[in-house]
């Protein structure tokens, strides 16, 4: 439940106050299932031999599986992840980052 007041008069609260309750139930629940889904999805990742990392559509680094963490942390070569864009179709360019063709 969400609580606020508002005086009736921003000069006088003596003339009284509104109160609003708003049921943020809903919301909470969807906020919470969508943490739990996020949580899912890097278990997988972070479960997955190979190593990923992604990307919004402007390039800049969002994150990135165990497999490519440890891959920096154990030498100094890194392998090619896979990269994944995320927002628009970049299909294309997902694809020319696996194979590593333009």
């Amino acid at each position: 439940m969400l609580l606020s007041s508002t005086p009736l008069n921003l000069r006088d609260i003596s003339g009284g106050v509104t109160f609003t309750a708003l049921d943020i139930t809903e919301r909470k629940k969807t906020e919470i299932a969508l943490k739990e889904s996020q949580q899912m999805l890097q278990n997988i990742l972070d479960k997955f031999p190979g190593v990923v990392l992604w990307k919004d559509i402007n390039s800049t680094y969002l994150g990135c599986n165990l497999a490519l963490q440890w891959s920096r942390i154990k030498n100094a070569t890194m392998v090619k992840p896979i990269l994944i864009y995320l927002g628009q179709n970049r299909s294309s360019k997902i694809q020319a980052d696996i194979t590593g063709n333009e």
